[in-house]
């Protein structure tokens, strides 16, 4: 559709029509009808019809004033040209600017040697432009380059970082972030954005930016942000990631904790969106290149494509809560040489999945998406808030009963107890795991006074009560961690350990250790787990409907995957679980639909997920995705054959 062209209304004040002639004048003024404004629609992206009258149509008083208001106010925004892209000229630019005004930086290079602070609604801009974005032929031509020689320790190393009240959006578009001297792995993010206060900044765009190489994570979205990033190119260097996402104080609360006191919102605004950019990872580590997010977050991928990279997510695995809520859907996925991977991941919280494709080398589990909760395995420190997911943490649905039940305030029933009486052996081998072979370590519990029946325990834990961390912990010497078992014989528990090394000791039952067994229902955050009581806290946590450290009672709110394809073999790819308390049919679903490999017809909506996700589980009717592209990629403007009504 052609753009809408603008022309003030005579009535308009004289001064709203000087100041817009006198800016058009002004070097590097953009206006939103002008063709290569940095506000307006790309190519070939149509304005939704109906929110224009019709040609000669006469609009009413009220939204022809509301309209002309918009034009004052753009017209008293300003643009300030940067003398070069050095830190002291963009940081003087940024210092005479206030909210809504544009900042533009040049061509060039500049190395940095200390993070850009911004406190203002502003549009930075430099020159440098991405083709092709969202495609495997994305390229920048790098015309504006900031290099990172931030090689302070004391602060965080980044380059940009912007605060944000509610009332103010900020842009970032068209500069490369390049390598430079430091070797510093900024896990802070290279461009940071956080909100301030108890609202959401719901206006903060990063577009048409490369970040070449840079160390840590290349963006940072926290506080309670949303918004959108779009047509970037992330070409990654080692285990780095184009993203990190967390929602810390939603709802104005800390660590995460509103974001699971409030609904998923699926198909709304209430995320943060990464769409139509490409992420290129090294090519040897599968994590490089991974979108990585906790605290809670939120967040949208969508037509983007990955290159040796996924998204990703980190559970609830320490004091502060885990990714609440993805949404993944219409990417396109690519595996070269060697390296393969599922093309997702997840370990706490709830979400969509579905219309992507990936090629190259096939997963060894055949599947798209792997589950984890890191708690039911050991992979956490045994001092943290929730404890371990061993059915001892009071924060978990848990066996109390010896029925299946769980009781609020009582303690986990112990099934079965006992000391080792011969040496513990580890290995790794394939085991039958919610219905998967899957290849796994293994470590084992052997008591040979036991006359146990095959597989009688799989799917509860076997806990040390007298397990020590080895580390120090702000609780003081806490004892006891537990593991999921995943296969008995008569006398020996097979149970998987952690074998990471860095989360303290690996569990081990040599002779002579007492342990217990118990059944744990549910983990708090864990996949499928969402909406439940508000909680409190960061080293100890209080339910703060219950009172006490009490299961908070967590909405069943479902994964669901579909249409998922290997290109190659045609074949649709669902998600599988390491963990047996994650069920399959329950926690996530592999949903197949009428057509000859298992898919439903291309971006539908099965009619389980909508009846699942209704406005009492979602908090609104779940009927398809959010508008694409994202309304802040997409400003319209305003029509120039307005009459005013009397």
């Amino acid at each position: 559709m052609k753009q809408l062209p603008f022309a003030l209304p005579s009535r308009c004040s004289r001064r709203v029509r000087e100041a817009r002639s006198s800016a058009a004048r002004r070097a590097g003024r953009y206006w939103l009808s002008d063709p290569d404004s940095p506000f307006g629609p790309r190519p070939n992206y149509t304005i939704p019809s109906g929110l224009y009258s019709v040609p000669g149509r006469k609009l009413g008083s009220i939204a022809i004033a509301a309209l002309l208001f918009a034009a004052y106010r753009a017209a008293q925004a300003t643009t300030i040209s940067a003398t070069s892209p050095s830190f002291a000229a963009v940081s003087a630019a940024i210092s005479s600017a206030h909210n809504g005004d544009t900042v533009i930086v040049p061509a060039g290079t500049a190395s940095w040697t200390s993070p850009l602070v911004i406190t203002k609604g502003i549009t930075l801009k430099g020159q440098t432009t991405i083709s092709n974005a969202g495609t495997s032929t994305a390229s920048a031509n790098d015309q504006t380059v900031i290099r990172n020689n931030n090689t302070v320790t004391s602060a965080p190393a980044s380059l940009i970082s912007a605060t944000l009240t509610a009332s103010q959006a900020l842009r970032i578009t068209g500069i490369t972030f390049q390598v430079g001297t430091s070797t510093i792995v900024n896990n802070n993010g290279i461009v940071t954005i956080k909100s301030q206060g108890t609202s959401p900044s719901m206006n903060v765009r990063i577009d048409d930016c490369h970040f070449d190489r840079v160390l840590g994570h290349n963006i940072c979205i926290a506080g309670w942000t949303y918004g959108v990033a779009d047509h970037n190119l992330f070409s990654i260097q080692g285990n780095s990631g184009p993203l990190w996402l967390q929602e810390d104080a939603y709802g104005g609360k800390t660590l995460g904790h509103g974001a699971y006191a409030d609904y998923p919102w699926f198909g709304t605004n209430k995320f943060f969106f990464i769409e139509t950019n490409t992420i290129v990872g090294n090519g040897v580590l599968p994590t490089s290149g991974t979108i990585d997010s906790g605290f809670g977050a939120r967040w949208v991928a969508r037509y983007n494509c990955f290159i040796n990279a996924k998204p990703g997510g980190h559970g609830t695995e320490g004091n502060s809560r885990g990714t609440r809520a993805k949404e993944v859907y219409n990417n396109q996925f690519h595996w070269t040489g060697s390296l393969g991977s599922e093309s997702d991941s997840w370990r706490s919280g709830s979400g969509l999945v579905h219309d992507n494709s990936y090629d190259g080398n096939n997963t060894g589990s055949g599947f798209f998406s792997a589950i984890q909760n890191y708690r039911s395995f050991s992979a956490v420190w045994n001092y943290i808030a929730p404890g371990v997911a061993d059915g001892s943490s009071h924060f978990d649905e848990r066996d109390t009963v010896g029925n299946g039940n769980y009781v609020q305030g009582q303690k986990a029933f112990v099934f079965d107890s006992g000391t080792t009486n011969a040496s513990n052996t580890t290995g790794n081998q394939f085991f039958s795991i919610n219905g998967n072979q899957l290849s796994v370590a293994y470590g084992t519990v052997v008591d040979t006074t036991k006359h146990w029946t095959a597989n009688q325990w799989v799917g509860f834990s076997v806990r040390s009560p007298n397990f020590q961390n080895g580390a120090p912990s702000p609780l003081g010497n806490v004892l006891g961690t537990g593991s999921q078992v995943i296969h008995n014989t008569s006398n020996t528990i097979y149970y998987s350990p952690y074998t990471g090394g860095d989360r303290g000791p690996k569990l081990l039952f040599p002779s002579g250790t007492p342990y217990q067994i118990l059944k744990p229902l549910a983990a708090v955050d864990q996949v499928g787990r969402g909406k439940g009581d508000l909680i409190t806290g960061g080293t100890t946590w209080t339910n703060s409907v219950t009172g006490g450290p009490d299961w908070p009672h967590q909405a069943l709110e479902p994964i669901f995957f579909w249409n998922n394809i290997y290109t190659p073999k045609n074949q649709v790819q669902g998600a599988f679980s390491k963990q047996l308390s994650v069920q399959p049919g329950r926690d996530f679903y592999n949903l197949t639909g009428a057509n000859s490999n298992g898919s439903f017809a291309a971006n539908s909506t099965p009619s389980q997920v909508s009846t699942k996700y209704s406005a009492a589980l979602n908090g609104v009717q779940y009927t398809g995705p959010y508008i694409y592209p994202h309304p802040l990629t997409n400003n319209i403007a305003p029509p120039s054959n307005l009459a005013i009504v009397p």
